[in-house]
Order: structure tokens, then C-alpha cells, then sequence
């Protein structure tokens, strides 16, 4: 039977809850000075607020969703949802009473971006009460007479994870990743500790921080290629971006390793290989399927900067990585990342088309957007595009490499006046050459 309590309570009873603990599959403590400062803020207008409408005031701050996760005789409360903001009461608290002990301060955090936003977020609340040290007491009586939770306390893990899905549902862009995570862990729950523990090591290891390989593998390479496989055109035409959101996810979730569909049993028998249009098995395979493709994409690129009779990296370098090259880039390497996903090599003269197809775009336009790419990529018909091949598409059926090495790509658009866009005339010019 499901243990389930819910009640709402005070900072303090929640910092010193027993047992409450930080399990594995949580991400790292990423909460900046910004974060913190806004919660000072709240805090603080909370605090003027009670002043005005009475002590019988309270302001509430969130949810908080703990897991209690039984083994053998013993068990830990498993935060499932609100780390972050915990972490940072935890150290305001430290702060106002130096004397303050609960179970979380003696948690021995190993992630080093964790420890650093530890460190940098401690040093900012003094830095912040430095100048107000007048706030001190009012601070140390709103965690106990003012700011509450609500805490909701679940024995089964898979309904902790159902809530967490419910309560960040309405988040931020980002939070689908982390939504994804959650669910495939949530897949796992039969395994062993030791895979689940390898596979958030093998995700935090790719997730660090600026460099952000995860986000940038969905939002720049993963979906958009979707998306031109597969396209919504209402979808394209109301976003007018590929950008990965929470309404995304079920893309993403795989199958169920117990499901009987036909097409489930095919997807279990290839399950230690990927392909970019290919179903999944959901759990373990999700996080290796993520660092195959950053990998992959790794791979590429070291190949293409290695191989000199491309001539693509001199190009690349004349013209440097400016913003007005950056979504034509990104089509480039989705292109060379799915034709090489199929066909594993890198057919100089399929490299070179591709280049000039994706390049050709910057050549047409004066301006290209997101929207530019999306319409080109699936070759939806324009007067201004020298080319309207939807390239995905051709990939995807494509028997053979030769298939794509003998795709026609014209430089020369008898509907429009190349020169009007002069400052590309030169890479245009460059183009020309690289396919005659």
C-alpha cells in the first residue's frame, strides 16, 4: 500500500526533517546569485508584508515532494522535487544561526558545479546581510512564523515522479531534459543501484554546466531533424522554431521494455544500436543513446577539421563563426550528422554538396532566421532559394551514398539577382567552387 502524507509547515520543520536526502538522480545544484537574490527578495517582501496584515500572515513558497524510499529495515526521504530551493534555505539558514545543524549539511557533495554554486551562493547571502545586518532577526523569525511548504511525502517512486511531472509542467524551456531524466530513472526502478548510479554519472558528465552538450544536442540537432522528417507545418508556421519544450517530451520517452507491439520486439532486438529515426527502449538506453550522438557528433567534426581536401574548414575559418553563419552551420552538421548516422562514412563529394546546399541558403538571404532554416530544410518551395531539396527527407530513403553524391545542387538562381546580397557575394563565389 502507497504511504502518502501531505501537510504544509514551517522552513524550519522541513530544513530538519530526519533522513531527508539528496538521491543520485538528481541534478546538480544549479541555482546562480540571481536565484538567491530573488529569494532573498521574496523574503524580505513577505516580511514587509506581514508587518502590514498581521502576524497571522504567511507567505507559502513552493511544494516540496519527498519519496520515502524503504530498504530493509531503515529509509531516506528522497527529495524528488524542490533541491534547489532547499540547498539554498539550508544555507540562508547557516548563515543567520551558525549553530544550525541538520542532515543535509553533513551530505559530502562530489559535483563539482554543486560545490562551486555552494561556495559562491554562501559567500553572496553574507556579502547581502553585510549591508543589512538590521534583517538578521526579522530573517531568523519568518522560518519559523512566516514562510511555509507544502510538503508531500510519497512511499511509491513512480507517483513521487507523476507529481514532480504535474508540478513542472507550467516551467521553464529547460526543464524538459530534466523531465526526461526523471522518467527514464523512473524506468530503471528494477535494475540495480549501480547502472542507474552510471548512467547519471554518464549524463551530469555531458551536462556541465556552460557547456551544455545535452541542451545543445536536442535543441540544435535531435529535434530540428525530427521536426524535418516529420513536419508539423502548423507546428512551424505558429513557433516559427525548433525549439525543444515541455510539450516535446513524449518524443523522446521511448518504448516500454515490457511492451508486446510488433514494432517494440524489432526495437529490443537492435537495442544496441541507434539510428536518429528509430525507436528507443526507455530506461538505460535513453542515456546512452544521448552520449552516443554526442560522441558521434565529437567524431565528426574531428574528422571533417582533419580532412583538408574538403576545404570546408578553410571556408569556415575565412569567414569565422559569426551569428550570420551560426543556423547555416547548425543545418550543415544536422545534415552531415544524418547521412552519417545512415551510411557511417564521409563521402567527400556528399560532405562537399551538403556544405554548399546548407551554405547556399546564407548566399540567397539577406537575413536568415529560424524560419528560413525550417522552410528550407523540408524544401518548401521559395522564389529566393536557389534550391528547394528537402534533404532530410532524401537521407532518410536514400539505398545507397551514391543517392545523395548525385543530388543536382545549383549555385545559380534565375529568379534572383545573387548580387542584390553583395557582402555574401564572395562566399557565394566560394560555393561555386567547391562543387564544379
Amino acid at each position: 500500500m502507497s504511504y502518502n502524507e501531505t501537510m504544509i509547515k514551517n522552513i524550519d520543520y522541513l530544513l530538519n526533517i530526519e533522513k531527508l536526502n539528496i538521491p543520485i538522480y538528481q541534478r546538480p545544484y544549479e541555482w546562480s546569485r540571481n536565484n538567491i537574490l530573488e529569494l532573498l527578495s521574496d523574503i524580505n517582501t513577505a516580511i514587509e508584508k506581514q508587518k502590514q496584515f498581521g502576524n497571522n500572515f504567511r507567505y507559502r513558497i513552493g511544494t516540496i515532494i519527498l519519496h520515502k524510499n524503504q530498504e530493509n529495515n531503515d529509509y531516506t526521504l528522497d527529495i524528488v522535487d524542490g533541491q534547489q530551493r532547499i540547498i539554498s534555505l539550508m544555507l540562508i539558514k547557516k548563515y543567520l544561526d551558525k549553530d544550525f545543524k541538520c542532515n543535509l549539511l553533513e551530505t559530502k557533495f562530489t559535483n563539482k558545479i554543486t560545490i562551486s554554486n555552494i561556495s559562491q551562493n554562501y559567500k553572496y547571502i553574507e556579502d547581502y546581510f553585510a549591508f543589512r545586518k538590521d534583517l538578521k532577526q526579522s530573517f531568523i523569525n519568518a522560518f519559523t512564523n512566516l514562510l511555509e511548504v507544502v510538503i508531500i511525502k510519497v512511499g511509491d517512486i513512480s507517483e513521487a515522479f507523476q507529481l514532480f511531472d504535474s508540478q513542472n509542467s507550467k516551467g521553464k524551456d529547460l526543464e524538459p531534459l530534466d523531465l526526461l531524466k526523471a522518467y527514464h530513472l523512473r524506468k530503471m526502478d528494477n535494475e540495480d543501484e549501480k547502472p542507474k548510479k552510471e548512467m547519471i554519472e554518464l549524463w551530469n558528465k555531458n551536462k556541465n554546466g556552460k557547456e551544455d552538450k545535452i541542451e545543445e544536442l536536442f535543441n540544435i540537432y535531435l529535434f530540428p531533424i525530427y521536426n524535418w522528417l516529420y513536419p508539423n507545418y502548423s507546428r512551424l508556421k505558429e513557433k516559427k522554431n525548433n525549439d525543444f519544450t515541455k510539450d516535446d517530451i513524449d518524443i523522446y520517452k521511448g518504448i516500454d521494455i515490457d511492451s508486446t507491439y510488433s514494432y517494440a520486439k524489432k526495437a529490443k532486438k537492435v537495442m544496441e544500436c541507434f539510428q536518429i529515426t528509430d525507436s528507443f527502449i526507455s530506461g538505460k538506453s535513453f542515456f546512452e543513446m544521448v552520449n552516443y550522438y554526442i560522441n558521434l557528433l565529437d567524431e565528426i567534426k574531428e574528422k571533417l577539421n582533419g580532412q583538408k581536401y574538403f576545404y570546408i574548414t578553410d571556408i569556415l575559418n575565412e569567414y569565422g563563426d559569426t551569428y550570420q553563419l551560426k543556423y547555416v552551420k547548425d543545418l550543415f552538421y544536422c545534415a552531415i550528422l544524418f547521412y552519417y548516422d545512415r551510411f557511417n562514412n564521409l563521402n567527400e563529394e556528399v560532405v562537399r554538396k551538403l556544405f554548399v546546399w546548407s551554405f547556399m541558403l546564407r548566399a540567397d538571404l539577406k537575413f536568415v532566421q529560424k524560419d528560413s532554416i525550417n522552410k528550407y530544410a523540408i524544401g518548401e518551395y521559395s522564389w529566393n532559394h536557389t534550391n528547394q531539396i528537402p534533404i532530410f527527407e532524401k537521407i532518410k530513403y536514400a539505398r545507397t551514398e551514391e543517392e545523395i553524391a548525385n543530388i543536382e545542387i545549383k549555385t545559380e538562381n534565375p529568379n534572383k539577382n545573387i548580387d542584390n546580397n553583395q557582402k555574401w557575394e564572395k562566399l557565394h563565389n566560394d560555393l561555386k567552387k567547391l562543387i564544379k
